[in-house]
């Protein structure tokens, strides 16, 4: 299994990365043994799979709301979920890889860059409401979904990357309110994972 080695150290998302790594490992454990004895090599079903794991996973950010510890915690698990889904279905499942998080960043450069053309009213990022971000989430949700269905499979992995960048770029937010809230900024503990 490869090691995660990419340095988010100083960056804008480095406390969310931070958490989402800490999930990663119990993860792809628990992936693998389902993609093995349940799903096998057939990437139709592993897409399939994915997808209702990560429609699940919305379902629980969506419950988690109101509460905002509750939601950095799903918020975690969701980023984990669709980090795993990047590497289970572009790499067989070897391990969350470097270049997983490098597409993530990208994607998250590419939304500055179009917002700053105009291309979109606001970002994840930006100061909206957690129900205008979980529509955004939902939406990327359902394009993934729309792209299993159809069997294209390069829609699939950009949608994949996607949600993952939504779903990073919202705990991001949600980590820094709680830890406005909590009038300390920069520390707030997710599973003990800072």
């Amino acid at each position: 299994m490869a090691t995660l080695r990419v340095n988010h150290a100083g960056t804008r998302w480095q406390p969310a990365c931070e958490a989402v790594k800490a999930e990663l490992a119990t993860r792809v454990a628990r992936v693998q043994q389902a993609m093995v004895v349940g799903v096998g090599r057939d990437v139709h079903l592993r897409q399939r799979y994915m997808a209702l794991v990560l429609t699940a996973e919305l379902g629980d950010v969506a419950r988690a709301l109101n509460d905002a510890g509750e939601l950095v915690a799903e918020l975690v698990d969701f980023a984990a979920e669709a980090l795993v889904a990047v590497t289970h279905l572009w790499h067989d499942g070897q391990g969350i890889l470097p270049e997983a998080w490098v597409h993530v960043g990208r994607e998250m450069a590419r939304w500055e860059e179009l917002k700053a053309q105009g291309a979109f009213e606001w970002c994840i990022t930006d100061p909206v409401s957690h129900q205008q971000r979980l529509a955004v989430l939902a939406e990327e949700v359902g394009e993934l979904v729309e792209a299993i269905l159809s069997g294209h499979l390069a829609g699939v992995s950009t949608e994949l990357v996607q949600v993952a960048a939504v779903a990073l770029g919202w705990l991001q937010v949600a980590m820094d309110e709680e830890a406005a809230a909590a009038g300390d900024a920069g520390e707030v503990a997710v599973g003990g994972a800072l």
